[in-house]
């Protein structure tokens, strides 16, 4: 693989983990103001829940698969439009 192809896949690799690492961020920042919106959003969602996920994004995806039987992928995409 060419140097160049490397360093590229290497920025991009990194982009993405600090924009998780920002999406996370803003959830928790956040967390008061979206727990409405993300009731609204997703009305199975329980107070239970909410507490449990507490602005962990990783959290939301993982509830969001188990009450919506969503993929890892598709709970994913929910929630970066979500944000």
């Amino acid at each position: 693989m060419p140097f160049k192809q490397m360093i590229d896949i290497s920025y991009n690799n990194n982009l993405n983990q600090r924009r998780n690492i920002m999406d996370t961020n803003t959830l928790k920042g956040n967390w008061h103001i979206l727990k409405g919106k993300i009731k609204q959003q997703w009305g199975e969602l329980t107070d239970d829940d909410l507490t449990k996920i507490e602005g962990d994004a990783e959290e939301l995806i993982g509830i969001l698969q188990k009450r919506y039987s969503y993929t890892y992928e598709k709970a994913k995409q929910e929630v970066e439009k979500f944000q």
